[in-house]
C-alpha cells in the first residue's frame, strides 16, 4: 500500500506500483474536484481518507470545507493542533 514519510509539513508518497497509482491518482483528482482544492492538497486529503489518518493543512479554507462535509478523519490548522 502506502508509506508515508513525513518532513516538515510535507507528506510523501512512496511504495505505489503502476495501476495503483493511477487509481490513487484518479481517486485524489475527484476529490480535489470535490473539495474545490489544489491537487497536492488533494493528494494530501486522499492519503489522509485511505489510511484514516490526522490532516494538518496551512490551509484554513481546506480545513474548513473538509469539516463541514463530516469526513470520517480528524483535520485541523496547526494553530487548533489538539495533539502537542
Amino acid at each position: 500500500m502506502f508509506k508515508l514519510l513525513t518532513l516538515d509539513s510535507n507528506v510523501f508518497i512512496s511504495e505505489t506500483k503502476g495501476d495503483e497509482d493511477k487509481e490513487f491518482c484518479k481517486r485524489a483528482g475527484i476529490t480535489g474536484a470535490e473539495y474545490n482544492i489544489y491537487s497536492a492538497d488533494s493528494l494530501y486529503l486522499q492519503t489522509a481518507l485511505d489510511n484514516s489518518s490526522v490532516l494538518v493543512s496551512l490551509d484554513e479554507g481546506i480545513v474548513l470545507r473538509v469539516k463541514d462535509k463530516g469526513l470520517p478523519i480528524e483535520i485541523y490548522h496547526p494553530k487548533e493542533f489538539p495533539y502537542l
